[in-house]
């Protein structure tokens, strides 16, 4: 039923030649407050030991890479929130290393390695993270203003840099993806006020090498739904409404 992998680091998740969607069968992005703090506080001992890790448990996927791609495409079946929100916060460190740092290479090369995936010479960059329909107008809005900093003016500039972001569905968004990328710019300006550079690039460790994960792809598309209930079912239930909205049916 599916193929299973070793337990892997988030940069070999996010900074490999993958891609990660969000189906239509699962509700936009929910991650309250408590969770992000959460998290934040599990990334602190990391940032402090770069000997310990975090295992943030299975990420559920089914691939649906055309034939011959040199790049993976997967469906996410459980997962979502996770992945999300640590998405979210390399976006907010990039944000906040562009502007406490000179010299913006280092942002960019986050952004090129975790945030954007390029397709090819000559083609636009693509989010490795495609949000469910009513989390793209966000998404796609925060990564802009992002790019947009006049420190990456130049590097934008030079060989015809673009971006493809994915189609805004104009649903209503839930500004939980504004609002935890918020609550992680303030993280990341936090430490840095008492830590400087050296925290940030500690958080930035911890965040790509030291964060796992086990990847586990399930062989049949058809099991996706099914995967998902299951493992969903002591959660808060889909409504139809849930899937009016993303067009099940």
């Amino acid at each position: 039923m599916t193929n299973s992998a070793d337990e892997i680091a988030l940069t070999s998740l996010l900074g490999e030649n993958h891609i990660f969607q969000i189906p239509l069968y699962q509700r936009p992005y929910q991650w309250k407050k408590q969770r992000i703090l959460d998290l934040q506080r599990d990334l602190l001992p990391l940032a402090d030991d770069s000997s310990d890790t975090h295992f943030m448990g299975a990420i559920i996927v089914h691939e649906i890479s055309e034939n011959f791609s040199p790049t993976k495409k997967y469906d996410i079946i459980d997962g979502q929130q996770r992945l999300t929100s640590i998405y979210l916060h390399l976006v907010a460190l990039a944000s906040v290393l562009v502007e406490k740092q000179k010299d913006p290479s280092e942002a960019w090369e986050l952004i090129t390695r975790m945030i954007l995936r390029s397709t090819g010479v000559g083609k636009p960059m693509i989010l490795k993270l495609q949000p469910s329909r009513a989390d793209r107008e966000p998404m796609n809005r925060i990564i802009r203003d992002l790019l947009d900093k006049p420190a990456f003016t130049d590097i934008r500039m030079q060989g015809g840099f673009a971006v493809e972001y994915p189609s805004d569905s104009g649903q209503k968004p839930s500004g939980k993806i504004e609002a935890n990328f918020k609550l992680a710019r303030k993280f990341f300006i936090e430490e840095f006020d008492q830590g400087g550079e050296e925290q940030l690039a500690n958080l930035r460790r911890a965040l790509q090498f030291q964060l796992s994960v086990v990847l586990i792809n399930v062989k049949d598309k058809l099991s996706g739904p099914k995967i998902f209930d299951s493992l969903n079912a002591g959660q808060q239930k889909m409504t139809v409404g849930d899937l009016v909205r993303n067009d099940v049916f």
